[in-house]
């Protein structure tokens, strides 16, 4: 999609020296060609928007499509009303005015869109045409009367002071727009173009505040201007509108394969790794040794009597139980690194660079977390231990294996204890 917003840049300069050279032959040519261009472009904004306002999520991109259908229109009466056109008995007096109210339209339209916060939120499409028709209405309305507005041109002396002043308040509006940009929390890319888009549009009336004749150099500037500006709008548009949704669904996906693949490694229950995982992340850990850390120590633990709970208590109250260790590991990382579920009501943490002393305290530690688990639940929850060291050689069943037997050497001497493997004394 790079590649397409380079071609759209390449065609709106090529253009735009194009309608230069154009403006040097025949200035009403360019001048029509120009307009007839940008409401084009506001055409093709508008049927952007329209098909694809089912996968748009804001209304925002739909309001700026269906204004600029409206704006290419009251640009359409600006051209058609210019001064030798001879297609509506009007004076140059009302092609400015519909010049003015196209712009003002287009500035707040922009700046509504990007400030009011509200804005994004779902708004029906009819609604947003009523609106725009009602203006467009009351526009043809007011410059028909004639007598309701001031002159904006009077033929041999140039614009009047009332539509300087209207120029350098949309300057003014379009201003305020670009602070508001820079502040959303829009990507950094789409901050660039928009902000530069809407400061060519200020340069543009800037331009059109300068020329006294309709045929002066200042005149064909801002309209070359204005017609680059549309570039810019149209490529943030279809950035907007056509990238966004596929951008949009790839993050779906990519969020959607990540929830499975958490699902897949983790016990729902509890919220700790599953025994597989856990074994993998053991499996790792050693292979990390002489790496990232000297050596690892696992704990194997097996809550007591759990069968006894579950037929005194129920299985839910068993869950519950499980769910709370869960809750401890997950909650406390002094105790491990990693912790997972191993089995039924079999646990296993381990973590780094720890000796025999570390790991009798943090064995105290996790019996005080028992005992206030069993002050919490109004059951006697214990834990029988078995720790192991790692040593050059062992693997992760190893490991396991050790643990295991002081484990079930820690349920034979007295249930909630700790008992840790002893390397045999070297020959």
């Amino acid at each position: 999609m790079e590649k397409s917003y380079k071609s759209t840049y390449i065609f709106f300069i090529v253009m735009t020296l194009l309608l230069y050279f154009v403006s040097l032959y025949n200035h009403l040519l360019f001048h029509t060609v120009t307009e007839l261009f940008t409401v084009f472009i506001g055409i093709m904004i508008f049927v952007i928007a329209v098909n694809s306002r089912v996968y748009i999520k804001r209304s925002t991109l739909l309001i700026i499509g269906i204004a600029y259908l409206y704006i290419g229109g009251l640009d359409l009466m600006h051209a058609f009303t210019f001064e030798g056109m001879g297609i509506f008995e009007y004076s140059i007096n009302e092609s400015n005015q519909y010049w003015i109210f196209a712009r003002l339209i287009e500035s707040f339209t922009l700046f509504f869109v990007i400030v009011i916060p509200t804005i994004h939120l779902k708004i029906k499409h009819w609604t947003i045409y009523a609106f725009y028709s009602l203006i467009l209405f009351l526009v043809i309305l007011i410059i028909e009367q004639g007598s309701i507005l001031p002159d904006f041109y009077v033929v041999g002396e140039g614009q009047t002071l009332i539509k300087i002043i209207f120029e350098y308040f949309i300057i003014f509006v379009l201003g305020i727009t670009i602070v508001f940009v820079l502040r959303s929390e829009m990507s950094k890319k789409y901050k660039i173009i928009f902000s530069v888009t809407l400061g060519i549009k200020m340069i543009s009336e800037f331009l059109f505040t300068m020329y006294v004749g309709v045929y002066e150099i200042f005149a064909v500037l801002g309209h070359l201007t204005k017609f680059i500006s549309y570039g810019g709008i149209y490529v943030v548009y279809v950035m907007e509108t056509i990238n966004a949704p596929y951008s949009n669904v790839f993050h779906l996906f990519r969020t959607k394969e990540l929830e499975l693949f958490r699902k897949a490694e983790v016990d729902q229950l509890t919220g700790l790794y599953n025994h597989s995982t856990t074994y993998n992340k053991i499996d790792e850990a050693i292979k990390k040794i002489g790496y990232d850390y000297e050596k690892i120590t696992l704990i194997l633990m097996d809550i007591d009597n759990f069968k006894k709970i579950n037929d005194t208590y129920g299985h839910i109250k068993g869950d519950e139980i499980l769910q709370k260790i869960g809750e401890i590991f997950t909650s406390c990382e002094e105790y491990c690194k990693v912790a997972g579920r191993y089995g039924g009501d079999e646990f296993v943490i381990f973590f780094p660079d720890c000796d025999k002393n570390e790991v009798i305290e943090k064995g105290d530690k996790l019996r005080k977390r028992f005992e206030a688990l069993s002050l919490e639940l109004g059951i006697k929850v214990t834990c029988s231990m078995g720790a192991v060291i790692w040593e050059l050689g062992d693997n992760a069943t190893d490991l396991i294996r050790k643990a295991d037997i002081k484990m079930y050497e820690s349920k034979r001497k007295r249930t909630g204890t700790l008992s840790i493997w002893e390397p045999k004394p070297k020959k």
